[in-house]
């Protein structure tokens, strides 16, 4: 579930300075909500909610966010619903056994950041740490199918 790491150099200028009230808590946040800061994080709470959730509309942003780790860094706790949802509306956390989400039931591994659809030989012995409603939607959260798997981009047979 990482995010790529934020360094000065690739954080926009105004948020590289040390002034405090353009990155209220360091590097990757933002106090207006800059162009690439789109996870909302909540003072109070010291919650962060992610686009797709369903509270993300009515969440009044104090700070905002670059990725995941930065809130976490910043002591934000990602909502019940980002933590079923880690990558996103189209993903699902593991039911408790480890058993299928209804409509997820394409699996990730987040160590290799490779995908198994049903028809895959590899689905059975495949422990899902993330679950994905289809192929699209596991590839387009940075996952990589292998060659087994029907429409899968990657020659990569495990």
């Amino acid at each position: 579930m990482s995010t790529p790491l934020l360094t000065r150099a690739t954080l926009p200028r105004q948020l590289a300075s040390d002034d405090g009230d353009s990155a209220p808590y360091g590097e990757g946040s933002s106090a207006t909500g800059a162009a690439g800061f789109d996870i909302k994080g909540n003072d109070e709470s010291k919650m962060y909610h992610v686009p797709g959730s369903p509270h993300y509309d009515r969440t009044d942003a104090e700070v905002w966010f670059a990725s995941r780790d930065a809130a976490e860094a910043a002591g934000f706790s990602p909502s019940a619903w980002a933590l079923q949802h880690p990558y996103g509306a189209a993903s699902h956390a593991p039911n408790e056994h480890d058993s299928e989400p209804e409509g997820y039931p394409v699996k990730g591994n987040a160590d290799s950041m490779k995908y198994h659809t049903p028809e895959s030989p590899y689905y059975g012995r495949t422990v899902a740490e993330v679950w994905f409603a289809t192929a699209a939607d596991a590839e387009a959260a940075g996952f990589e199918g292998t060659a087994a798997d029907e429409g899968a981009t990657s020659t990569d047979e495990s």
